[in-house]
């Protein structure tokens, strides 16, 4: 395994210490609707090399829309006792599986999923949780075409075209809220499975976990003095 730095944006955090913040497991129950499973051995290595007491959790790391959790923890019991144990927030697909708060600070750093600026995932979820649901019992059926096509790449496929221009100024708004209202000077999100790093003005920045249900799973460290984009490839 290897983890690679992609881009680093110099900016306070102001943390005393090293931390690693991924999004986007889908952990579920090992069965053809599980997108996680193929990374799950990599996911395992990373974890054991940054220290599994170093990671926060930005949403989305179980996939309660389309397993019991139960199911999931039978899978996954390291994963379902990281969001017990370690700071993080839950997102839209942890369902009731994930206690975790919407909104964690750690030092000048505020994790938020980001769901909330996404009108399928947020005022209309029963809409985005109808069609994962679904998605998961087609797969369970033999079409695994289908997830891929509904929901895996749907955050993605959000931000192009003349929808994903709405989205991206509901996303871009729900930034400045987030800035406006806690005064961070870095906000870690997840949600559109879109990894990146970017700087803003006065001294702050956004970055974006990425997922782990891609060829390319990602994540972001966070120092004292920057933010870096990581790439973990076999």
């Amino acid at each position: 395994m290897r983890i690679l730095e992609s881009r680093s944006v110099t900016v306070d955090t102001g943390l005393s210490q090293t931390v690693y913040a991924v999004s986007d497991l889908h952990a579920a129950d090992g069965s053809p609707a599980d997108d996680f499973a193929p990374n799950a051995d990599l996911f395992y290595g990373f974890a054991d090399a940054v220290g599994w007491n170093h990671i926060v959790t930005v949403g989305d790391i179980l996939e309660g829309w389309q397993a019991d959790i139960a199911d999931i923890d039978g899978q996954y019991p390291l994963v379902v006792t990281l969001t017990r144990l370690q700071p993080g927030v839950r997102g839209n697909h942890d369902g009731d599986c994930n206690p975790l708060p919407e909104l964690y600070r750690q030092g000048d750093a505020l994790f938020a999923h980001g769901h909330q600026a996404d009108p399928f995932n947020s005022q209309h979820k029963w809409f985005g949780r109808l069609v994962t649901w679904l998605a998961g019992k087609l797969e369970r059926a033999g079409l695994g075409w289908i997830d891929d096509t509904l929901v895996a790449d749907t955050p993605a496929q959000m931000t192009n075209g003349r929808f994903g221009q709405r989205y991206g100024g509901r996303l871009e708004h729900w930034y400045a809220q987030m800035f406006y209202r806690h005064a961070p000077t870095v906000l870690i999100c997840g949600h559109t499975h879109r990894a990146f790093v970017r700087a803003l003005d006065h001294g702050r920045c956004i970055a974006n976990c990425g997922s782990w249900v891609t060829d390319r799973p990602t994540a972001i460290r966070l120092d004292p003095d920057r933010v870096t984009l990581l790439e973990i490839q076999p």
